[in-house]
């Protein structure tokens, strides 16, 4: 077992200790990504996914703007630094609880520990919960997509 494996398995341990657990499947690499799944001893209580950068071109028209040379962003964004996050997702009685930054925490750590610089996430304009979740931990804004009504987000690790 790596370094990375007993990390991750000695965090896994602490937070089931706190009621809930991480369940992860799939690679980064894989065409379905990375899936990270929080979980309490009875329920599902939300899930995040992971692509490289290349494969998240494919799924949210609005990333496209990240190509664009009015995007606040590092030079070397690209698929071997950086991994585009979909569908943070918590369930509604779940809300409001801090899960989606527990599941989004955990994400992070998932990037880091796999060798990329940069975290790329969409988030709707009408989101204004999410959006404030980014912002508080230090996300920045690189660029408002206007056809989509979407705010792209990144954080460097």
């Amino acid at each position: 077992m790596n370094l990375n494996e007993n990390i991750n398995r000695i965090l896994t341990l602490i937070n089931e200790s706190d009621g809930y657990s991480f369940e992860t499947s799939g690679d980064f690499n894989d065409i379905l990504g990375l899936k990270l799944k929080l979980n309490n001893k009875e329920d599902n209580i939300g899930h995040i996914k992971g692509y490289r950068i290349n494969r998240g071109l494919n799924l949210d028209p609005a990333l496209i703007g990240i190509e664009s040379p009015d995007m606040i962003k590092p030079n070397d964004l690209n698929n071997e630094t950086a991994i585009f996050l979909v569908d943070l997702i918590i369930k509604d009685n779940f809300r409001n609880n801090g899960y989606g930054k527990k599941l989004l925490k955990k994400m992070l750590d998932n990037v880091k520990n796999n060798g990329y610089k940069y975290i790329v996430g969409v988030v709707d304009d009408n989101n204004s919960i999410a959006q404030n979740m980014y912002e508080k931990m230090n996300w920045k804004v690189g660029l408002y997509d206007k056809p989509n009504k979407a705010k792209i987000y990144f954080c460097e690790l």
